[in-house]
């Protein structure tokens, strides 16, 4: 019985929150009849699809919203969506107002486009607004960010990142003679809409050890919004010198010399990407990394020793970077899509 009600409030919430609208005709200035018609029907398609119930008012148009309520009341309607599409020059500004059948503003926005190529891209965003209760330059993201939001100082014109981070890594298993280390890194990344491929150079050092790499890497980007988690690989080759070579004693171990060797490495993990439609970024990194070391050099400290080889096996760290990236000045936005930053 107690979930029978709880789905019944469910289902009353669901129903009430569902709004029905009547969409005029915008007032415009400078555009063509089909142009303003094919604003009308994106704002209903947009509208339908996010769960309005929506109604078309013909050819009427309302310029206050004393005419907008009066149609969604004599229409059984709760509400009602009027504006205006003006062109200057080049730019086409679009102008939205919702009231209810009193008359009540319940929601106005205004956001600017650079062609009428561009206008489903800027409707989506003012619908996304209206259904939010936010203003749609609050809906940004990188899928959608429009031509003039592309040209403002910081935001991002391109593909290409480049940048450095510092942190720590962290030896496993006794690798690396158990010496922490800090961790150098210069980073190029090119960045698609889910996905960016890492190419990565890398210098680590803590005690007598130090090691250097390079690797390429894929990484999963899980949203397009400012702030987004991403999760990947990557592939290359460490060079590792002086790590201390351990020997156990009883319950310890101790160094006995220097190892030095190189192998294939391979890293797993992720992070947190910020200001992804900015020009510049933070990044948050969390690896955990095996280098295939095999049969290295040892520097021993008892000469007395025949062999200059050992089996250093598999080396296994952790690290954790804190980083900036910033766009590339050679990159540049493709005419392929209006709304992406490539």
């Amino acid at each position: 019985m107690r979930n029978f009600i709880l789905v019944l409030t469910v289902l009353c919430v669901a129903t009430l929150s569902a709004s029905s609208i009547l969409v005029y005709n915008f007032k415009s200035t400078s555009l063509e009849p089909g142009d303003i018609e094919a604003v009308k029907e994106i704002f209903k398609s947009e509208l339908s699809g996010k769960g309005y119930s929506v109604r078309d008012a013909g050819d009427e148009i309302c310029n206050d919203a004393i005419c907008a309520a009066n149609g969604a009341s004599e229409s059984g309607l709760e509400q009602a969506l009027y504006g205006s599409v003006a062109k200057l020059g080049e730019k086409i500004i679009v102008n939205i107002y919702i009231v209810d059948t009193t008359g009540k503003e319940l929601h106005s926005d205004k956001m600017t486009s650079e062609s009428i190529e561009n206008l489903d891209v800027v409707i989506e965003r003012l619908v996304e607004g209206i259904t939010g209760g936010v203003k749609a330059a609050e809906t940004i993201d990188k899928t959608n960010v429009t031509l003039t939001e592309a040209e403002e100082p910081l935001r991002r014109k391109n593909f290409y990142t480049v940048g450095v981070k510092i942190g720590y890594r962290f030896p496993l298993f006794e690798s690396y003679g158990e010496e922490q280390m800090w961790q150098y890194e210069g980073v190029a990344m090119y960045e698609l809409e889910k996905m960016f491929i890492e190419g990565r150079g890398y210098g680590c050092s803590g005690g007598d050890a130090t090691a250097f790499g390079l690797s390429i890497g894929l990484y999963y980007i899980f949203s397009p919004k400012e702030f987004s988690p991403y999760a990947g690989g990557s592939a290359g080759i460490e060079w590792a010198m002086n790590m201390p070579y351990l020997e156990e004693a009883g319950d310890s171990s101790y160094p006995v010399g220097g190892a030095s060797g190189d192998g294939p490495a391979i890293s797993l993990g992720g992070g947190l990407i910020a200001f992804q439609t900015y020009d510049f970024r933070l990044m948050l990194d969390l690896r955990y990394t095996m280098v295939f070391i095999g049969e290295a050099d040892v520097d021993w400290d008892d000469w007395s020793r025949s062999s200059n080889k050992e089996d250093m096996g598999t080396q296994h760290s952790l690290s954790l970077t804190l980083g900036i990236t910033r766009r590339d000045i050679g990159g540049g936005r493709s005419s392929g899509l209006c709304c992406m930053p490539w």
